[in-house]
């Protein structure tokens, strides 16, 4: 094989990773293998191997190595309220509006970490008007807009490919 699908990206702690995805084929049929290393890793260590048979059209997959970590969700709401500063985000909402409302909710007490402009207040209202919004809630990100509400996990995924 000349080619292996890769994927590099630096997580919220400023970690290098990079996946990778091959096929594999024998005797006995077809799969899909996944994996994944960190910078911070020894040599021959990895955070996952995954292979996901496929027999008769159907996908089993089964993890020989799983050493992931899940954070918890205050640890998520830090890591990303501080990425999301660090990349200039904006979330632009309205007072009145639920989605903006359950947006600062999402980040609990780190909600405080992110700028957010509400462009129903008079100090807001120029900085709205430039930013040419849609509708509500709209983040900008890096300078690129991202409508509407996003989960942590999602807002996790694009800026950890930023």
């Amino acid at each position: 094989r000349n080619f292996i699908d890769h994927d590099k990206f630096t997580d919220l702690d400023g970690v290098k990773h990079i996946r990778v995805k091959f096929h594999v084929e024998g005797s006995r049929g077809r799969a899909n293998v996944y994996a994944e290393v960190s910078q911070d890793m020894e040599p021959g260590e990895f955070a996952y191997i995954i292979i996901e048979q496929i027999i008769r059209g159907q996908s089993n997959a089964v993890a020989l190595i799983d050493n992931r970590r899940e954070m918890s969700k205050e640890e998520l709401q830090q890591k990303l309220s501080q990425k999301l500063a660090s990349l200039n985000a904006v979330l632009y909402g309205h007072s009145n509006c639920q989605w903006t409302q359950r947006q600062i909710i999402e980040f609990g007490d780190f909600a405080k970490n992110l700028k957010v402009l509400m462009c129903d207040k008079p100090d807001a209202k120029e900085e709205c008007e430039k930013a040419g919004l849609q509708g509500y809630p709209m983040w900008t990100i890096n300078g690129e807009p991202l409508p509407g509400y996003q989960p942590l996990e999602q807002l996790q995924n694009i800026v950890t490919h930023m």
